[in-house]
């Protein structure tokens, strides 16, 4: 275990981090960064599953649902991003404006559902959590 604590420890507190930056500044670069983290971390659970395999198919399962969000959450903001910069007619621009809005509104879900997803996931300190996998790779 101690070969694999250091990574497990990083990417877990980097993806704390990145849920802690998005939740502060909104941007879409934050939550997609939040989203390579969380990918990261569910490497980790894929990787370390025989130590507990019901509880981590469980986390691996949240982690992939928390990115699945996250990436539509991406999708959206690049959807929107193209939406503004594509030259448009007046009835384009009265779509494009509908578009925008329903873009926005779903992105405020999608968002909502990531941080209360993420709170259960990154509940623990980075030393906390390490400390509790590593029990469960030494428990009988």
């Amino acid at each position: 275990f101690r070969v694999l604590a250091d990574g497990l420890r990083s990417a877990y507190a980097k993806g704390r981090s990145a849920m802690a930056a998005a939740h502060a500044d909104p941007a879409p670069e934050r939550f997609h960064e939040w989203r390579k983290w969380a990918k990261r971390h569910w490497y980790h659970g894929r990787l370390l599953q025989g130590i507990w395999p019901d509880l981590m198919r469980g986390r691996r399962k949240s982690l992939g649902t928390l990115s699945d969000l996250l990436g539509d959450d991406h999708d959206l903001s690049l959807f929107r991003e193209f939406l503004r910069a594509a030259p448009q007619s007046p009835d384009e621009q009265r779509d494009a404006a509908l578009l925008l809005r329903l873009a926005e509104k779903r992105q405020q879900r999608l968002r909502a559902q990531a941080h209360a997803l993420g709170a259960r996931i990154y509940a623990e300190s980075p030393k906390a959590f390490v400390r509790r996998w590593r029990a469960y790779w030494k428990a009988p």
